[in-house]
């Protein structure tokens, strides 16, 4: 049975994604939990002063180191990271989780007894994390209720009862939190299916324009010492031609098989650009002059029939430009897509079906 969302509902890869996306949205929410908790324990701690009249009792004590740690930490966690957001937290949680621990069976022991209320709402606290899991809550509510046992066995005093109802309130916010990871993962899920959507041209299935313009920069920013990169421009050949000749519908299945043939080529971003032109983009570590080099004999394999052009088959033209390391800082995509353009047109002017390229 399949208990814990965190491990089942997306892969690793899209677990990660998913648990720093969470990270950055409930940055804000962590730090009202913070000063709500902290807010907790001081009324704990006024409330208890104006029953005990004894401001220093012990009991008063730990409540305000566990404010004490709170405020600090909380500091440093919302400045942390977002990818360590999350990590933080859960250690955090462990630690407050044995700090109030010791303070239940300290309390008990000098009491000799323990409420049901302070347990209670201890854990209900921790759940209120939005950022950790189901797993990592229970790992947290464990070791409140491994203090909690320790009370009952290695001690006379018997909290049975206060047992009894933390196991109950772990029940129904354990349930709670399992529907709560299920909808912020079915949520997530929707979000990138819709951002796929926005970024993915709807009649190739390949990246449009948009996810282009994303990309680029992207790519272009990651470049590592030595690293190069090529782009390419693919034009078909005579496709209004095309079109005119057979037809619209007819011409739509010829951009489908274009993207696929494009998409199993050496490259790291395959785009449908406008119309007949698509855009290739490869990170490699040399000028990689041979890139693509086997498209056109490939198009000559698929052999699409193409009475309008001077071979008889649909063939494709393709200017590349390779940004090489010295220009690197200097580059815009502006330029580079120029550089690639006009080898596009140097292909065209030398009669098609062929590729022109240069470094830039």
């Amino acid at each position: 049975m399949k208990l814990i969302p965190a491990l089942f509902y997306f892969d690793r890869e899209t677990e990660k994604a998913f648990q720093h996306s969470l990270n950055e949205r409930s940055r804000s929410n962590v730090a009202i939990l913070r000063y709500l908790s902290i807010a907790i324990f001081l009324a704990f701690f006024i409330f208890s002063f104006i029953i005990e009249t004894n401001i220093k009792s012990a009991d008063n004590l730990n409540r305000l180191l566990i404010a004490a740690v709170f405020l600090p930490l909380g500091v440093f966690t919302a400045k942390a990271d977002p990818k360590n957001l999350d990590t933080l937290w859960f250690y955090l949680g462990c630690g407050l989780s044995v700090l109030m621990g010791a303070f239940f069976f300290n309390y008990a022991q000098r009491h000799d007894e323990l409420y049901e209320g302070g347990p209670m709402l201890a854990a209900m606290v921790m759940s209120a994390i939005p950022i950790l899991h189901l797993g990592e809550k229970l790992i947290l509510w464990g070791l409140l209720g491994i203090s909690l046992l320790s009370i009952q066995l290695l001690t006379s005093v018997d909290i049975i009862w206060s047992l009894n109802f933390y196991a109950l309130t772990i029940v129904v916010i354990g349930v709670m939190q399992y529907h709560t990871d299920i909808l912020l993962r079915s949520q997530y899920k929707y979000e990138m299916l819709e951002k796929d959507k926005a970024q993915t041209d709807k009649l190739t299935g390949v990246h449009n324009r948009h996810s282009f313009d994303i990309k680029f920069a992207d790519l272009l920013s990651g470049l590592r010492q030595g690293q190069h990169l090529c782009i390419a421009i693919i034009d078909i050949d005579y496709f209004k031609n095309f079109n005119d000749y057979y037809g619209h519908l007819e011409g739509d299945r010829v951009l489908i098989q274009v993207a696929r043939l494009l998409s199993v080529q050496p490259s790291d971003l395959v785009v449908r650009f406008g119309g007949e032109e698509f855009i290739l983009l490869k990170v490699s570590d040399d000028e990689n002059s041979q890139w693509l080099k086997q498209l056109p004999s490939q198009f000559k394999q698929l052999n699409i029939p193409h009475v309008k052009s001077d071979t008889g088959y649909v063939t494709v033209s393709i200017g590349i430009a390779t940004l090489t390391k010295k220009s690197h800082r200097n580059i815009t995509k502006k330029q580079l897509l120029s550089a690639a353009d006009e080898c596009l047109y140097q292909a065209k002017l030398e009669g098609r079906n062929r590729i022109c390229s240069k470094a830039v």
